[in-house]
């Protein structure tokens, strides 16, 4: 082999890798938002919801924002918008959110899935929502899931967008099931409802229900 087919070979190489390290820029540029100045807005801003049911409140689990923020980095890393491969986000419900960098509030991120409650009908699901698609209610339907009572978000951010990912245990959107007790819902309010507790439980064991949906 030639020394200038060899200097062509270097060439090509070099030309290779340059392009490949300038496809990759949001790697460089994501940022973590710190768990800590956002875990009680996320989570009272659900738990504000629930209450209003006259639910139990959810939990908050570190084992559970760890789980989203891994794939929230993904996310922002890859600029790609789709849920975790089922098996490999360990049973978890998840919800997931994107818009323009610095755009919304912790708490408008989650008022956008609980905004989708007002096409929601009290059905078993998933006949649960009045456009006859429960996608188009499956975020808020798994923020107001009856079994569920953990929760762990996480909101990582590229130079475009920010992405929020929340992990649910156990899973909910079930299909056969009410989403929550609707009479309960319904009924007179009797005591002022508990207060919402921001703790990491321990590890889930509870199996979570092949049937399960994901949020949207």
């Amino acid at each position: 082999m030639g020394k200038a087919h060899m200097q062509g070979i270097r060439v090509r190489w070099t030309v290779m890798l340059v392009a490949l390290l300038a496809a990759q820029p949001a790697a460089a540029q994501v940022t973590v938002t710190p768990i800590e100045t956002v875990a009680p807005r996320l989570l009272a801003a659900q738990n504000a919801e629930r209450v209003r049911l006259r639910m139990k409140p959810l939990v908050w689990s570190a084992k559970l924002a760890d789980h989203a923020r891994k794939w929230a980095q993904t996310l922002a890393v890859s600029d790609m918008f789709e849920h975790a491969p089922v098996g490999a986000d360990g049973g978890e419900g998840e919800n997931l959110w994107t818009g323009s960098k610095d755009d919304c509030t912790p708490e408008e991120m989650i008022g956008s899935l609980i905004d989708e409650g007002k096409l929601f009908k009290r059905r078993k699901f998933p006949d649960v929502s009045t456009t006859g698609r429960w996608e188009d209610v499956g975020h808020y339907t798994q923020i107001v899931w009856k079994d569920t009572r953990e929760v762990g978000c996480a909101i990582v951010s590229n130079r475009q967008s920010d992405y929020l990912v929340c992990r649910y245990w156990p899973a909910g959107n079930i299909i056969g099931q009410q989403v929550y007790d609707y009479k309960a819902a319904a009924a007179p309010a009797t005591a002022a409802p508990a207060t919402p507790a921001a703790v990491s439980p321990t590890k889930p064991t509870k199996p979570a229900s092949k049937k399960r949906r994901r949020g949207g």
